[in-house]
């Protein structure tokens, strides 16, 4: 069999990551399109006052909580699925992570658990839309400013996503979303906050242009690895060389598959921003990110279609596996969640047709250790990264792939699973 399908591929071709090199060989960080040309497209395709690209997500993140200038440790409420540096941005920014539980029908924020959780000291409501699935947004913009609570989305699975033909990320004070390398609006790494708030984009505009300049070696390395990355996913090198290595490591440790595929596997209680994240956003990374939003829509659409295959056969076997969807929702399926609680066996049987699947890369951090003083049992987003498995839906596969996969998930279905 030569088109085993991998759990995700990467959103870049193997040319556009080795343009990149040559030009960073070359010509430096500084080759490439004006970082500022970059953000005028992104808040143009968005619709919004402006945007404000940086290094991570998470330093968007941080920049973003300060130039709110809340009181000393005001309440952020969140959902706990995440990368743990989101929380420990919170905590950095001297500030106290709240968390509250999913919905287990689209693994969004409850916005009922929302509304339980809102004490004097809570200021700001971090909605992270998981997935490229979209929450419902209209309910948790109503209570905001019922409250007087500041909105602030994270929507970096969520590239497109949208409800009611407004896009995710536009509904709050700001949206931040991640360009890492396995988005489907990638700079290899970065992060870029929308607003419509002119004052308070310009007041982070401003910090994150007083970053250190990125030397080669801050690119150099990410360009490299995600290269090899592209490589490996290859339909060709996927099949013949990769997918039985992981077979084998899914048998035998499938922790260490999880490492390789996560950019932070270290789970650690940070005090302030790490130094070696505080660099500017560069040209070179314009670039990539500025050929990712020019087929967006397209790639959106491909990934839709993947993902009404997999609801058209899989919801008359196990509606309670699949998502719920929110109407008038414009959902991107960056990820396509499926319950499996059998787990291991069902990573088997899906590996025995050729579909390597996996949980989220991402912790639950109301459980973490590190964590462990702001710690709730939430028993719907525990279950959730323990149970839930990805279907691969990337718009590089073909829809025979995507029927082949789905009629593997029913004939597991069927055999009880």
């Amino acid at each position: 069999m030569f088109d085993r399908i991998p759990r995700t591929r990467l959103y870049l071709t193997s040319g556009e990551i080795a343009s990149s090199l040559g030009k960073l060989i070359f010509k430096g960080p500084g080759a490439g399109t004006p970082v500022e040309r970059f953000e005028e497209k992104f808040a143009a395709d968005w619709r919004c006052g402006g945007a404000a690209a940086g290094p991570y997500a998470r330093v968007c993140f941080y920049h973003a909580l300060k130039a709110l200038h809340l009181p000393p440790g005001s309440e952020i409420i969140t959902t706990p699925i995440t990368i743990h540096d989101m929380i420990n941005m919170i905590v950095c920014a001297g500030h106290r992570p709240v968390f509250v539980d999913i919905d287990p029908a689209n693994y969004q924020m409850d916005p009922a658990a929302l509304e339980r959780a809102v004490t004097p000291r809570t200021r700001v409501v971090f909605l992270t839309h998981l997935f490229g699935i979209v929450p419902d947004v209209d309910r948790i913009v109503r209570f905001c400013q019922e409250k007087g609570l500041i909105l602030i989305e994270d929507a970096s699975h969520s590239f497109g996503a949208a409800l009611g033909g407004r896009r995710v990320g536009t509904f709050g004070r700001a949206g931040i979303f991640s360009l890492s390398a396995y988005k489907s609006v990638t700079s290899g790494y970065g992060g870029v906050l929308i607003s419509e708030d002119r004052a308070y984009l310009s007041a982070v505009r401003e910090s994150l242009r007083g970053l250190r300049a990125c030397t080669r070696r801050d690119i150099q390395d990410v360009l490299l690895k995600i290269l090899i990355i592209r490589l490996i996913t290859q339909p060709l090198v996927f099949s013949l060389a990769s997918f039985p290595a992981i077979r084998v490591l899914n048998k035998r440790n499938p922790a260490l598959v999880k490492r390789l595929q996560t950019d932070n596997p270290v789970c650690e209680r940070l005090q302030e921003v790490q130094p070696n994240w505080l660099r500017r956003f560069t040209p070179l990374q314009a670039d990539l990110a500025l050929r990712c939003l020019g087929r967006l829509e397209r790639e959106n659409e491909k990934q839709r279609a993947h993902a009404r295959i997999l609801f058209d056969s899989l919801k008359p076997l196990a509606a309670d596996r699949l998502p719920e969807l929110l109407p008038e929702s414009y959902n991107v399926f960056w990820r396509f969640p499926f319950r499996a609680p059998e787990g291991r066996e069902f990573v088997r049987f899906m590996n025995r047709f050729g579909v390597d699947v996996s949980t989220t890369m991402m912790v639950c951090c109301s459980k973490s250790p590190v964590f462990q003083e702001f710690a709730v049992p939430l028993p719907h987003a525990e279950k959730a990264v323990e149970e839930v498995y990805f279907l691969p839906v990337e718009h590089g596969l073909s829809e025979n792939q995507v029927g082949r996969m789905a009629r593997a998930v029913s004939e597991f279905i069927r055999a009880g699973g």
